[in-house]
């Protein structure tokens, strides 16, 4: 079963950008403190040739944030340079593979992940 992010909650004074890079140019900007809801299946990447294909990237403004996402084995990962790597650390959060995650930013930008109940 995948994951799927429904929602991204921004709790910044700044428009926080949500994309799903690869095949699709998906884009949805979400407002300053407001919640964003849409339905994007998290890629899973286990190599740097799988992440080139496809990942989800979260662009904050204040302070200057890109996070890149993916799922490699059991959990969600991340990156803040852009690049996929084997000893990528969990995203904070609820992190586990497959179901229904909300992305939260909060204040001071930094992103971590809440299981949908």
């Amino acid at each position: 079963m995948p994951t799927t992010i429904k929602a991204v909650d921004n709790f910044t004074n700044e428009s926080v950008q949500f994309k799903l890079v690869g095949r699709t140019k998906q884009e949805v900007h979400v407002r300053p403190c407001q919640r964003g809801l849409f339905e994007y299946t998290v890629p899973v990447c286990e190599d740097a040739e799988a992440f080139a294909r496809g990942h989800v990237e979260i662009l904050v403004a204040i302070p200057a944030r890109t996070y890149s996402i993916w799922e490699a084995g059991d959990r969600l990962r991340f990156s803040r340079d852009g690049k996929w790597s084997a000893d990528a650390e969990p995203l904070p959060g609820e992190s586990q593979s497959e179901g229904d995650r909300f992305l939260v930013i909060g204040g001071t930008g930094n992103c971590l992940v809440k299981r949908v109940k």
